[in-house]
């Protein structure tokens, strides 16, 4: 699975899906990956009515994981520093 950002959205992580498999696959993997890295603390799942997002840590810096019915999965962060260490975790 690799990661991407559009120029501009520096603070947004966005998933490749060339498989197209359901979003809800990416969304279950992208946790799944974090979750396993020691670093990055999970929060409570928090669900709406056009997206369900879980709030995490990492390095004392606040992130994001959305899974949004119409845009699909991503990751979103104030601190671009944090942003560079997730694309590092999924793109090596």
């Amino acid at each position: 699975m690799k990661v991407f950002q559009i120029e501009g959205q520096l603070d947004r992580i966005f998933f490749s899906n060339f498989e197209r498999v359901d979003e809800s696959i990416i969304f279950d993997m992208v946790l799944e990956k974090l979750k396993n890295n020691k670093n990055v603390i999970i929060g409570k799942k928090i669900i709406g009515p056009s997206e369900d997002l879980y709030n995490c840590k990492m390095d004392d810096s606040e992130f994001s994981i959305i899974f949004d019915l119409d845009e699909g999965v991503s990751i979103f962060s104030k601190n671009t520093s944090i942003t560079d260490k997730i694309k590092r975790i999924f793109n090596y």
